[in-house]
């Protein structure tokens, strides 16, 4: 299972964006990083135009760069952005830059804060603030951790869908009301929710990086349940010692 919070977009170099050598310039990938920066927070979030339709503004305190290679004209690159930590007033992202070979390109960081349209100081909006604070939530409960449930939870889903490390799936646009999950179709036409963190994505498609099973349980309150993993507003456990699979984090209490 991958630890950090993740997002991927890919850019074709343009020639505008290289020097004589058609070597990518190097102020030009803190312009790469912001393209992933701001589709990280459309993905989770919404878009960045939405955020300062709102009143909210992210300037860059900070930003550190570190070259491993070259890109050059009609490389295509990927961009990987993930979210290092957060405050209530501050941002802080990792990039990493790779070519179409997979080589790693280049590594950096930036730190952002919050401020209105006249640059005063704001605290994170409440929404994104409640979203970031779910999708870091994901951690390996070792020793499993017994919760009993506070709210019935009825799932929608008859079926599901279990997937082995490597399978690829596709991935749809369709989104969930908890962050950080895609809906996705398997080789069998079976569809599911499944986390970011278990998949690399590459456009429409992506393959997963660990086994997953999409199954979804139905509780009551009074339920026991003990909880192996947490992964954006889920856990993974067993209900009542009969059966595994996936419960809405909110309808657990810890004992």
């Amino acid at each position: 299972m991958a630890g950090k919070i993740t997002a991927e977009t890919q850019i074709r170099v343009r020639y505008a964006d290289t020097d004589k050598m058609r070597i990518v310039y190097y102020a030009n990938y803190l312009v790469y990083f912001e393209v992933g920066r701001t589709e990280f927070i459309r993905e989770y979030y919404k878009s960045y135009s939405e955020i300062e339709h709102d009143g909210y503004v992210l300037p860059v305190l900070s930003a550190s760069l570190n070259y491993k290679s070259s890109a050059t004209y009609d490389d295509l690159l990927t961009i990987r952005t993930s979210l290092n930590k957060f405050t209530r007033v501050r941002l802080f992202f990792d990039y990493e830059v790779y070519n179409e070979r997979g080589t790693l390109l280049c590594t950096g960081s930036t730190e952002h804060c919050f401020t209105d349209e006249n640059g005063k100081p704001r605290r994170m909006p409440p929404e994104l603030w409640n979203a970031m604070k779910t999708l870091s939530q994901n951690q390996i409960l070792d020793p499993p951790l017994n919760y009993r449930v506070v709210k019935s939870h009825e799932t929608p889903f008859k079926d599901h869908v279990i997937l082995n490390k490597g399978d690829k799936v596709k991935v749809r646009e369709k989104r969930s009301s908890i962050p950080g999950w895609k809906w996705c179709t398997g080789s069998n036409e079976q569809n599911a929710w499944i986390p970011l963190q278990f998949m690399e994505i590459n456009g429409s498609v992506a393959k997963m990086v660990c086994d997953y099973s999409s199954k979804e349980l139905s509780v009551k309150t009074g339920d026991s349940f003990m909880g192996s993993l947490i992964v954006s507003g889920w856990v993974w456990g067993l209900i009542e010692n009969t059966e595994e699979g996936w419960v809405p984090w909110d309808c657990l209490e810890t004992v």
